[in-house]
This record gives structure tokens, sequence and C-alpha cells, in this order.
């Protein structure tokens, strides 16, 4: 499997939540997706 795809399945693993009130968060990023989004410039 390349490294891209197995950096593309890391990041499918993030999870959005939807509170009651409509409010919308982002699960707690594990380090090897906070080291991918910071390799591809995005908010970590």
């Amino acid at each position: 499997m390349s490294t891209c795809r197995k950096q593309v399945l890391e990041l499918e693993k993030i999870r959005k939540v939807e509170l009651q009130n409509g409010e919308v968060i982002v699960t707690e990023l594990t380090r090897k997706q906070k080291e991918i989004m910071e390799k591809l410039n995005l908010c970590a």
C-alpha cells in the first residue's frame, strides 16, 4: 500500500460530532493525524 494511501486512510478516521445545540466538534486527533495535517499545511 502506498504511503499516500496510508495517509488518506489515517485522515478518514477523523470524526465530527454534532451536539444537540447544533455545534459541530472534531474528535481528538492522533499524533499521526496532526503530523499529516501539518505537512499538508492544514490546521491541526
